[in-house]
């Protein structure tokens, strides 16, 4: 299946170029042997193995790790003391009071993000009116260099 048939036509259509007139002689590679003495091979020295870490160490170890966990146990058990769980009362005067500053920081918020919506569009507004005055301000411009080129031909 052809895709690009008007391409193969095109290709077909265009003319074999003509020979290079000089030969590229292409030169051989010389094969060298490489000879190399095993003496003058550096030997590699290998590093021993680190030596397995013996059972005084691992004990040491399972000791640490077992007063860590005792050391937490006893916190966690302190804190499971302190725990005491109390119905919560809250005075009605102090509810109310929290209820007051609740809908007060409300009703600022929606007027903080009203006065950000006015910032914007005042922003945009200014933006847009720099834009018309710079492009009035061009054109006054061309005006009068095509005014200068007239009067002092």
């Amino acid at each position: 299946m052809i895709f690009f048939r008007k391409k193969a036509r095109e290709v077909a259509a265009l003319e074999v170029p003509p020979p290079p007139e000089e030969e590229i002689e292409i030169k051989a590679i010389p094969k060298e042997e490489i000879k190399v003495k095993p003496e003058e091979i550096e030997k590699i020295e290998v590093p021993a193995p680190p030596a397995p870490e013996t059972k005084s160490k691992l004990r040491e170890m399972e000791e640490i790790e077992r007063k860590i966990v005792e050391e937490e146990k006893e916190e966690f058990e302190a804190l499971k003391e302190h725990k005491v769980v109390k119905p919560v009362f809250v005075r009605l005067e102090t509810y109310s009071a929290a209820i007051e500053e609740l809908m007060l920081s409300r009703t600022m918020a929606k007027e903080v993000s009203e006065a950000a919506k006015r910032l914007i569009e005042t922003r945009d507004l200014q933006r847009r009116e720099y834009e018309n005055w710079q492009k009035s301000l061009l054109d006054v411009q061309k005006k009068l260099i095509f005014v200068d080129k007239i009067l002092f031909r």
